[in-house]
């Protein structure tokens, strides 16, 4: 099910102009174009967003992304929805109503909570969905229906978040200390580069497990 711009603009309060923000210029210089940033989000994208759920934390934010392309973002969103329900929706199910995706996208990137979502994240979610790997009440999946299953899956979507961020923290602050420790001169590296005795060190001078002195009185 493939939609085009014209029917997946979403009839609410959505920006209508790219923001001018520096991470918004910086998002528009990652992804490019329209065009450009829609083969970026393909939905055909959603399994490699799945595979690689440590990168799609750190990726842009449901809002931040829709803020740096207030046409395409929806668009792109609409058919990453469509593929995601060709795969939940049984063959005798009726066709799914382009309005229905349109009024689901609006109500999605309206959402508070859910437009905090990283762009990655949304994508893995679509990946599961499609895999079956979620519960959708009802007999068919529909636009609501899908809906409905990210905003009770949310709390658990940000949760993944929190623990592959905490864990990208901890990464880097290993690699910093790694690198700390291999760019510390010791006092013989040290001397050797500026010319000075090695067996001068001042540090062993004011170092007081060295100091043999005994008080008299003692």
């Amino acid at each position: 099910m493939k939609l085009n711009n014209s029917i997946t603009r979403a009839k609410s309060a959505l920006p209508t102009a790219a923001s001018r923000e520096p991470w918004a210029l910086a998002l528009r210089s990652c992804y490019g174009t329209d065009d450009q940033m829609l083969r970026a989000w393909s939905p055909d994208k959603r399994d490699y967003c799945l595979a690689n759920i440590a990168g799609a934390a750190q990726s842009p934010s449901v809002v931040r992304m829709l803020k740096s392309y207030p046409d395409a973002w929806p668009l792109a969103v609409s058919n990453a929805v469509a593929a995601t329900l060709v795969e939940t929706t049984d063959a005798e199910a009726a066709p799914t109503a382009p309005a229905d995706i349109t009024r689901m996208v609006g109500r999605l990137l309206s959402d508070d909570r859910l437009r905090t979502l990283p762009a990655g994240m949304l994508w893995a979610f679509f990946a599961r969905l499609g895999a079956r790997r979620y519960t959708i009440y009802g007999k068919h999946a529909t636009p609501g229906r899908m809906l409905d299953t990210l905003q009770r899956e949310y709390p658990n979507l940000r949760a993944e978040v929190q623990r592959a961020q905490a864990e990208a923290e901890s990464r880097d602050k290993a690699e910093r200390e790694a690198r700390h420790r291999a760019d510390a001169m010791n006092w013989q590296q040290y001397a050797a580069s500026r010319g000075l005795d090695p067996r001068n060190n001042p540090l062993e001078k004011f170092n007081p497990s060295n100091d043999t002195h005994h008080d008299s009185n003692d």
